[in-house]
């Protein structure tokens, strides 16, 4: 019964991402709110290598918009000594965090605290961001939304390590804009995520996650969901309109730990839609290998091949899908043996996530 609702759930993904997604016609005003003004929000620690390539982006961005914008960098109490060189003028401010908080959420309240204009643009330090994704954003927003979620580019890196991660972040990406076109987004990634200031003041009452590390993004839109609607949550992305680039890690341990990061939180988040999903696809696969190597030993052949395909079709389809909106085929060649060796890897996952979980968890 579980394997056939994981099944049913990874053809439902597939079918969201294939059929009509809601584009806005830009010509009916009726459909959109003005933005007013955009402050671009960006917490950092310890991103020396990051910050200078992601100022120059911004820049470029700042000069192309045809609306207010503000740039904020919050330090996350860094220790490696550096101070980024801003350009000259009032567009670009750096902040320093509070003595007494730490973490990444405190630092994004401190930059949105310090925020002028009422739209606020969340980015992470390996975000980057160019005029041409700003563009489809900056001007107007479909009226219903208090949060927008937008598509996310994984720099492409070479070797075979990166390529599974990548394919695992856009599978991710996948569940999040599948939701979202299906009315009830449950996933959302602070490195390209747009809110209105007003919906993140609002949303503190509901929210009890100060105590995670991770899921700033996922806690909030929970939240704007719960006081706003599930309407208000927004998903811009179709192969006509860009995407936001990131700039991710290249090397195993920092990809697996960034990963426990994220998992460190999923008990924590208030969302039964999202706790069916992560626990459905965790035990899917759980269930998935053992049972297809079991079929495969025992040579039932026909009843192994339709074990394949109920897995492998519709996460091909997903991950094929999201590769093309992205122009990331470079990952396609290995989304096979990926998929093979997925549930291996997430088992191990999520037991290395149990016995680390206090690690991402503070006081």
């Amino acid at each position: 019964m579980i394997l056939l609702a994981f099944a049913i759930q990874l053809f439902g993904i597939a079918a969201r991402l294939y059929g009509p997604t809601y584009v806005p016609d830009e010509s009916r005003s009726e459909e959109f709110k003005l933005v007013e003004g955009m402050t671009v929000v960006v917490p950092y620690r310890n991103e020396a290598d990051n910050l200078p390539s992601l100022i120059e982006s911004l820049q470029s961005v700042v000069r192309g918009a045809i609306i207010p914008v503000e740039v904020i960098l919050v330090d996350d109490h860094s220790t490696d000594g550096y101070r980024p060189t801003l350009p000259e003028g009032e567009t670009f401010l750096a902040l320093d965090g509070r003595p007494g908080e730490q973490g990444k959420k405190a630092a994004i309240d401190r930059g949105v605290r310090a925020a002028k204009y009422p739209w606020i643009l969340g980015m992470d330090a390996d975000s980057r961001p160019d005029p041409a994704w700003f563009r489809a954003v900056e001007s107007q927003v479909p009226k219903h939304a208090e949060l927008f979620v937008f598509l996310i580019r994984p720099l492409p890196r070479r070797t075979a390590v990166t390529k599974f991660f990548d394919l695992e972040f856009l599978a991710l990406q996948g569940v999040g804009m599948a939701t979202a076109l299906g009315g009830n987004a449950i996933l959302a990634n602070g490195a390209a995520m747009m809110y209105r200031k007003d919906a993140y003041e609002a949303a503190k009452a509901e929210r009890r996650d100060q105590s995670y590390a991770s899921g700033d993004d996922v806690f909030l839109l929970t939240a704007v969901k719960k006081i706003y609607g599930r309407e208000s949550v927004a998903f811009l992305a179709h192969p006509g309109r860009p995407y936001m680039n990131a700039r991710f890690p290249s090397r195993f341990g920092e990809l697996f730990a960034q990963r426990l990061r994220w998992i460190s939180k999923n008990p924590a988040v208030p969302d039964a839609r999202y706790k069916w999903t992560m626990v459905l696809t965790f035990l899917g696969n759980f269930l998935w290998f053992p049972l297809a190597l079991t079929l495969y030993i025992r040579g039932y052949e026909v009843l192994f091949l339709c074990a394949l395909f109920v897995k492998l079709l519709p996460e091909i389809l997903i991950l094929t899908r999201m590769a093309v909106l992205t122009k990331r085929g470079d990952c396609l060649p290995w989304l096979i043996p990926s998929a093979i060796i997925y549930p291996i890897y997430l088992c191990i996952l999520v037991a290395f996530g149990f016995f680390t979980r206090g690690k991402f968890v503070h006081e």
